[in-house]
């Protein structure tokens, strides 16, 4: 329903508006569907939660055919951080949590609310987990033609994080149970 509404809010001015894409992660086939008709509506960007509705996160091998459509397309993958607190778990649902949800864990624990701990550091706590998760496991050695995009989560911590991970790598790469790194 939001993919529609979006659609149809930037037929208004379609030199001016473009719109994002919702991808439901937690049914990988429908996604992949709806990859394929977002695609087709002029779509260029299709955004994902770091984790889906289950606590899986989006890099396991049951998501590859999504990460194909995305590249087949051309559609920008757009990961948008959003710790879903206190929403009911439903069955199935793995026991992980988001970056977010440990801080909003945190926070709600030792009485620290604070604007900062609430609103920003739980995005940026997901989206760094999010960085450092795709540039270690080989995604994009594995998806070559996916462009990629961090959404609302300010951008200074990207830089340190992307140094952290070069030497990370470079000091364990021969420990690495995984294929090397480009």
């Amino acid at each position: 329903a939001y993919n529609e509404w979006a659609y149809e809010y930037t037929q208004e001015n379609t030199e001016r508006l473009y719109f994002g894409g919702l991808l439901p992660m937690q049914n990988p086939e429908f996604a992949v569907e709806e990859v394929y008709r977002l695609a087709g509506r002029g779509c260029r960007l299709a955004l994902i939660r770091p984790m889906d509705a289950f606590g899986n996160f989006p890099i396991q091998p049951r998501y590859e055919p999504v990460w194909n459509a995305l590249e087949d397309t051309g559609l920008v993958y757009g990961m948008h951080p959003f710790p879903a607190i206190g929403l009911p778990r439903p069955p199935g649902y793995s026991e992980q949590y988001s970056a977010g949800e440990l801080i909003r864990r945190t926070i709600a624990t030792s009485d620290l609310r604070h604007t900062f701990m609430g609103n920003v550091q739980n995005f940026q706590a997901e989206a760094s987990l999010w960085v450092t998760m795709v540039l270690m496991s080989g995604f994009f050695e594995r998806h070559p033609k996916i462009n990629a995009a961090v959404f609302e989560a300010s951008s200074t911590w990207i830089s340190f994080l992307v140094d952290e991970c070069d030497k990370a790598y470079k000091l364990h790469r021969n420990d690495r149970q995984m294929p090397p790194l480009k």
